[in-house]
């Protein structure tokens, strides 16, 4: 989504948010700002579903309980230990750890510096790196991780299976936010039908049964306990997210160092 928008050539259209009243009514206010605005000011997606990528670790090998990124450098975990395979996600949640937002780290050289350190610390003990969920979830189902970066939908469907020893940790300095959203793709055709569509996603009673399916949060206003009871809930204010506009033009280049994190 961010990647699109982006684009020199229009992919997607602006969004009416006046013909979608329910995203207005039922999205927290402060989750409304978290949309992709073009430079005419068009909103040209809006927030559905979202979580935090914390870490899972196994309860039968570990005899204590982790909370913080700090604990997953520790020396017991050398070897054991599986990360998210994407730069700005895995700087997004070191720049957490050392209490700074990755966002100021995108025009502050000094402070990303910071987070590339961070980076390597985290890496010493890391053995694989996973670019897609199920393989996080395979590594803690088959134990070849003792600690994974993992999303907290999925720990919670793997405890669902019976794995009820695999713990989901929101550390205590927070965790990195992803979001899922809705665009209408450009040269779109019965527009007026397409509105009326999203209008109806954003149901009060439609975003729960959502979540429900999903195992993850809608930004709603006055959620409902099951969804506060989900593990990697959390209000907006409490979550890292990135501000794509500063980040976009630097992926190249955060991926090269990424690269030599990760080759140590």
């Amino acid at each position: 989504m961010a990647q699109a928008a982006a684009e020199d050539e229009p992919i997607l259209e602006p969004i009416d948010v006046d013909d979608v009243p329910n995203y207005s009514d039922n999205i927290r206010e402060g989750a409304q700002d978290l949309t992709f605005l073009v430079e005419d000011g068009d909103t040209i997606g809006l927030i559905r579903e979202n979580g935090a990528t914390g870490y899972a670790y196994n309860t039968e090998l570990v005899d204590r309980e982790l909370t913080s990124w700090d604990d997953i450098k520790d020396d017991e975990f050398d070897g054991e230990l599986a990360l998210l395979d994407r730069a700005v996600d895995r700087f997004s949640n070191c720049a957490v750890a050392i209490d700074a937002d990755i966002n100021d780290a995108a025009d502050d050289d000094d402070l990303f510096e910071d987070v590339i350190e961070e980076a390597e610390a985290q890496n010493e003990n890391c053995f694989s790196y996973w670019s897609d969920g199920a393989t996080s979830i395979q590594y803690l189902r088959q134990e070849n991780a003792t600690v994974c970066e993992a999303w907290g939908g999925r720990v919670l469907a793997l405890q669902e299976e019976g794995y009820d020893h695999i713990e989901y940790v929101m550390p205590d300095e927070g965790a990195m936010a992803w979001t899922d959203t809705l665009a209408i793709v450009e040269g779109t055709e019965n527009r007026e039908t397409v509105h009326e569509l999203l209008d109806f996603t954003y149901e009060r009673e439609n975003l729960i049964d959502m979540s429900d399916m999903m195992n993850y949060t809608v930004q709603m206003e006055d959620p409902p306990e099951a969804m506060t009871d989900l593990p990697d809930y959390a209000p907006v204010d409490d979550l890292a997210f990135r501000d794509w506009s500063q980040i976009l033009p630097l992926q190249d280049e955060w991926s090269e160092r990424f690269q030599e994190v990760k080759q140590g």
